[in-house]
């Protein structure tokens, strides 16, 4: 199913994820991380439309701090710009925050601006470093001041 997602990506949207440019069919090893979640270390998601496989996204907990967690996501090229990133992220987030995860953090390419959009629009940190964005994502945000 996965190796179906990331066939039918566009070339652009490979060298987005991936931050650099990789084959339609990905190395097996690739698929054998993409599809080795357990549950609690690493979790996966995919979205399912009319049984096709249009998006995925997963966190792994990091080894050197167990509050942590890497995330990556995917979403086919006729999908991006209509939420399913968010939606798939803000579920990581909820079973992260379940999980005693408190921070997911991802890097991007400096140029891939919907990325960086979404990780605002969910309260992430940003810092950029040459072609690089890293992002921080608190899995329990604060509560929003209210003024009275």
């Amino acid at each position: 199913m996965l190796a179906e997602l990331f066939a039918g990506l566009s070339q652009r949207s490979r060298y987005l994820r991936f931050m650099a440019g990789v084959p339609a069919q990905l190395p097996a090893r690739l698929l054998d991380i993409l599809d080795a979640a357990d549950g609690r270390n690493h979790v996966g998601l995919i979205a399912v439309h009319r049984g096709r496989v249009v998006g995925a996204a997963r966190y792994i907990r990091a080894e050197d701090a167990t509050a942590q967690a890497d995330v990556a996501f995917t979403v086919a090229d006729e999908f991006q710009g209509q939420g399913l990133g968010r939606l798939m992220l803000r579920e990581l987030m909820r079973r992260a925050a379940a999980s005693g995860v408190d921070r997911l953090r991802f890097e991007m390419l400096a140029e891939n601006r919907a990325a960086q959009a979404l990780a605002r629009s969910l309260g992430a940190s940003l810092r950029s470093a040459g072609q690089t964005t890293y992002a921080e994502l608190h899995t329990h945000p604060e509560p929003e001041a209210v003024a009275v």
